[in-house]
């Protein structure tokens, strides 16, 4: 049996937090830097990627980076940035293409960004987006959240 623990310290590259609902709307993924592989972008038919840590772009692939750093200091700077990344993902899923957001490990700044997309684009709420995110990435938020959750714009 897996437990808890073991499930943190051994997580997937990426986790599909939504599933296209029709043929027209995109899959998202959330995960670490380890899902940006081309065999795994291709495996998910993955076309845009989030990075909310620096990394080195994956080719073919339209690549957006915010690297912020992984700390309270910076929630002002993720407040500021997240209405723009969530409209490109939105517009990107809403074209009928599959997005992967990913920083360093898939348990702070990307969650927070799903996090805030499912708020704005999806009717969360705050409680409701983070259960979603956790049912489906466990290691998400383990130890509590660095940066706001709630979308305020």
């Amino acid at each position: 049996m897996t437990d808890h623990l073991t499930l943190a310290l051994k997580p997937n590259p990426a986790d599909l937090i939504l599933s296209a609902r029709d043929a027209h709307i995109g899959d998202l993924y959330l995960g670490s830097v380890s899902a940006l592989t081309p065999e795994f972008l291709a495996k998910h038919k993955i076309s845009m990627v989030v990075s909310m840590t620096k990394v080195k772009p994956v080719p073919g692939v339209l690549h957006f980076q915010y690297p912020i750093p992984d700390h309270r200091s910076a929630n002002i700077a993720m407040q500021h940035i997240i209405p723009r990344i969530i409209s490109k993902i939105h517009a990107h899923r809403v074209a009928g293409h599959n997005v992967l957001v990913h920083c360093y490990a898939g348990m702070h700044r990307a969650p927070t960004v799903v996090a805030q997309y499912l708020q704005r684009y999806e009717g969360h709420s705050v409680d409701s987006a983070v259960k979603l995110i956790r049912s489906a990435r466990p290691l998400a938020f383990i130890d509590g959240n660095t940066f706001d959750l709630k979308y305020y714009f």
